[in-house]
Parts: structure tokens; sequence; C-alpha cells
């Protein structure tokens, strides 16, 4: 998977859906993880599972990941 980085706080959540997934955390801006599944399209939104290097690890929308190195 690619590595990826927060570029805003960003929600964390059990399924790639804004109004049935339960958001399971807030992650930092700046935060860094891999993408370990995706893409998914959902509610206008293209979403990837992301396991971040710290605290939980969920689905998330791309307009606030950018790739990293």
């Amino acid at each position: 998977g690619a590595n990826v980085q927060t570029t805003a706080a960003l929600n964390v959540r059990d399924k790639a859906n804004t109004k049935g997934g339960k958001v399971l955390c807030t992650q930092p801006i700046g935060a860094k993880g891999t993408i370990v599944e995706g893409p998914a399209t959902q509610q206008g939104y293209m979403w990837w599972k992301v396991n971040f290097d710290t605290s939980c690890d969920g689905w998330s929308v791309q307009t606030y990941l950018t790739l990293t190195p």
C-alpha cells in the first residue's frame, strides 16, 4: 500500500460511509499511515482504508489524504 499523510484533522470510520460508518477516532493533521484497502466510492467520496502509525485504523476520505514518499 501507498504511504499517506493527513492534510486536516480527519475522521476515521469503521465503514466507508458518513451516515452508516461509526467514527472510531480523529487523526490529527500530519498523521501518517499506509493504505491497506480501497478505493471505495460512497456518497460522492473516494475512501481508503488506512493503517495509521498511531491511534486507530479505518476508512477515511481521499480529500484529506496526500501521498508521501
